[in-house]
């Protein structure tokens, strides 16, 4: 009987086949082609993970030569994914497909671009962007890692949809892509991004000091929203940053805030700290002193009667702030006089803070081990303020 024939009547263990190739009862050849075969037939996710993963690791390891091999990979590979059902498992064969050569590589994630066409009903240049964001992906390297992921999510999986991914999420409108919220840190956008001309807003995870945001977002003229959950200053686009900051600015002017004041507030939004006006706050009108006792979910401003920014509190509940960078915005409300800030692992304080002349109090928090550096320009600036409270360690220097 034929190999496809035994398995259509059985599955294999993944380990068994991975124990068969280096007791050397089987090559990296065969081994592969049963760990493919085995993808395509089984309906467990679990083992579905791991034969991607075994084969990731015996492929890496011991490459099988040959144009006639080559090409009975190339085909299993398709046959797999044509077959599979779940988002998530076209996710993990990109994941491991990046030892393989650039021709195989190529026609997998076509195929890939093909299944995301029909799973979302989206164009496929758009679907490029999808399949390029996979495989931007960090490479796993812990097979247990993905087997209790598997575990996990698998009633969940099944339950919701079988297009859906835990940590990314897209907005789908007459076969466009128009919201891109992706839930976990990413290592770069794709250039592809620009084929989304219908994309409206795009929410992302950074946690990489070097990341450029691609001058390909410009192209994208109805895009309006913007955040980028990031613990470093990041390079918007000057174009992009124009275009969102009128949006952002409007909110800001029709609650009072002077043009130049709006326009400060409006760069927080980037980086998702939506500010709000602390005189409306129907909490704080009631019981003030309920923003003194701390763990308290603080985003606000508080305005004078020429609607200029006087005061700045932001205070993430219980510590949950993940910015590690003092925003250079806050050096250019003119008339600011109370500055109370929440960092994580807060490197510096600019020099840039003295442009401050009417700040009186300034209270900085930071969590983390990071001995925050602030220049010894500015000590005399800091003492000269009728308050000042640091909670954290910190140096002139």
């Amino acid at each position: 009987m034929s190999w496809y024939g035994y398995i259509e009547m059985k599955i294999l263990n993944p380990m068994n086949i991975l124990n068969d190739f280096k007791s050397g009862k089987i090559d990296s050849s065969i081994a592969i082609e049963k760990l493919l075969v085995n993808l395509r037939n089984t309906e467990d996710h679990t083992k579905k993970i791991q034969y991607i993963d075994i084969f990731s690791e015996i492929y890496r390891d011991f490459k099988p030569e040959g144009k006639e091999f080559e090409l009975k990979l190339i085909n299993l590979l398709k046959s797999a994914i044509q077959n599979e059902q779940y988002v998530y498992v076209l996710y993990y064969i990109v994941d491991a497909i990046k030892p393989l050569n650039i021709t195989i590589q190529n026609v997998v994630m076509d195929e890939i671009i093909k299944k995301y066409v029909l799973f979302y009903d989206v164009v496929p240049e758009e679907a490029k962007f999808m399949v390029d964001l996979d495989y931007l992906d960090p490479t796993y390297d812990y097979t247990q890692k993905k087997i209790q992921f598997a575990k996990r999510y698998k009633n969940r999986i099944v339950a919701y949809s079988k297009k859906e991914f835990y940590d990314r999420y897209f907005l789908i409108k007459q076969n466009h892509i128009t919201g891109v919220k992706l839930k976990k840190e990413i290592n770069g956008i794709p250039d592809s991004i620009q084929a989304l001309k219908k994309l409206k807003y795009l929410h992302i995870y950074v946690r990489k000091k070097k990341f450029t945001i691609p001058q390909s977002l410009e192209l994208l003229t109805q895009i309006k929203v913007l955040r980028i959950y990031s613990g470093y200053p990041l390079k918007i686009p000057e174009k992009v940053k124009e275009r969102i900051q009128q949006h952002y600015i409007q909110k800001y002017l029709q609650d009072g805030v002077c043009m130049d004041d709006a326009l400060m507030l409006a760069n927080f939004e980037f980086i998702d700290w939506s500010l709000k006006n602390l005189e409306k706050d129907p909490m704080y009108e009631e019981d003030p002193e309920w923003y003194d006792l701390g763990d308290v979910d603080v985003w606000h401003y508080r305005l004078d009667e020429m609607g200029r920014v006087i005061e700045i509190y932001i205070k993430p509940f219980e510590g949950h702030s993940s910015l590690g960078f003092f925003h250079i915005e806050f050096c250019y409300f003119k008339q600011l006089e109370v500055l109370d800030l929440q960092f994580y692992e807060l490197e510096s304080i600019p020099e840039a803070i003295t442009n401050l002349k009417n700040l009186k109090k300034l209270r900085i928090v930071n969590f983390g081990d990071v001995t925050t550096k602030i220049p010894k320009s500015v000590k005399s600036f800091i003492e000269s303020l009728e308050s000042f409270y640091f909670d954290g360690k910190f140096i002139y220097g």
